[in-house]
């Protein structure tokens, strides 16, 4: 067992062998789990060489599609994730700061959700969903103009529905993240969701935001 080129062969056995280290492995693995982690740091490996083109089909995985999507009417703004009914438990006070009183009305639609391949930033999830490259300006654009976005009280829904059960979109519910994009008069912003033991956390960001999400974690798209 050995490299070849800079990837990795699995051992079974023995852990992993790569450029003359052993990585010893804290848990013992199966043949599956080994294979999935060769695999994912090959991928990791052959993006960062520009051996592996970044794709949506490398970068997002499908979990569901075709969710029937309710249409959601105009809403005031802090009656979406409002605290203290028991499903809600903190709520970004940025949702009120950068959003308008009154967020518009969004139609009824189809929804998909997928997982990440590897830790990626909003700008790198929009590019592995549509498909293309583009600065932020044209991402924002292109996901308006695609109907990807969300009406806040269409995600404040989806997950009442989920605490009842309801839970097509197939939503994380073991603290890991799920991420939405909403169009606010033609500023997007990405809203997560977290669940936690004593309700969901809500959070806003910019667009623009360079963090890096975690492979756990999840986004939901509009058609």
């Amino acid at each position: 067992m050995g490299s070849e080129g800079g990837f990795m062969k699995p051992s079974f056995e023995q852990g992993i062998l790569f450029d003359r280290n052993v990585v010893e492995l804290k848990a013992k693995l199966d043949h599956d789990e080994m294979q999935r982690l060769i695999e994912g740091f090959n991928l990791v490996y052959g993006i960062a060489k520009g051996k592996v083109k970044r794709t949506a089909s490398v970068l997002l995985n499908l979990v569901v599609s075709g969710v029937s999507i309710t249409a959601a009417p105009a809403a005031k703004t802090d009656d979406c994730f409002k605290v203290g009914d028991g499903v809600f438990a903190y709520r970004d006070q940025d949702f009120d700061r950068w959003l308008p009183a009154t967020v518009p009305a969004v139609g009824a639609g189809n929804a998909s959700t997928f997982e990440f391949e590897i830790d990626l930033n909003f700008q790198e999830i929009v590019e592995a969903h549509l498909g293309t490259k583009g600065s932020i300006d044209e991402l924002k654009k292109a996901l308006i103009e695609n109907g990807k976005c969300w009406s806040p009280k269409q995600i404040d829904k989806l997950i009442r529905n989920c605490e009842n059960g309801d839970n097509p979109l197939k939503l994380r519910t073991d603290g890991y993240a799920n991420f939405f994009f909403i169009d606010i008069g033609g500023g997007v912003f990405a809203v997560s969701a977290y669940r936690f033991s004593d309700g969901w956390d809500m959070y806003v960001y910019e667009f623009a935001d360079t963090n890096r999400w975690r492979v756990e974690d999840r986004v939901s798209f509009r058609n």
